[in-house]
């Protein structure tokens, strides 16, 4: 009864969910596997309230997903590509500043907006 709150209600972990229209898009199909698994690593992060603000740099993404640095920064850039993301305020590295993209999933509505579903218009080169 691990999932039961005080009043009996049962609770539900934490889960990513995908449209089917996203997973069954062109888009998603042409994804490699890092590239997906970096989405649904980003899709983790989301919590209902926090879209465009979803700050993820390259080597913590590296680490979550298991890659290197250099496939983690291939990967982000797959998913600009193919619509599924969109930097919301560009990362910074400096002495004095550690600053992390700031990422906004196309297919979740954000605070002032509603969702763009973006990888709907990608299409193979």
């Amino acid at each position: 009864m691990a999932n039961v709150t005080r009043k009996g209600r049962t609770r539900t972990p934490p889960f990513v969910m995908l449209d089917h229209r996203l997973i069954d898009s062109p888009a998603w199909i042409d994804l490699g596997g890092t590239a997906a698994k970096l989405l649904l690593h980003l899709a983790r992060l989301y919590n209902g309230a926090n879209n465009g603000n979803l700050f993820l740099a390259e080597r913590a993404a590296a680490d979550a997903i298991g890659v290197r640095r250099g496939a983690a920064a291939a990967a982000f850039d797959e998913l600009e590509d193919h619509g599924f993301i969109v930097a919301t305020q560009r990362g910074a590295f400096t002495v004095k500043v550690k600053l992390a993209t700031s990422w906004r999933l196309t297919f979740h509505p954000t605070e002032r907006a509603a969702a763009t579903h973006d990888y709907r218009d990608w299409r193979p080169a």
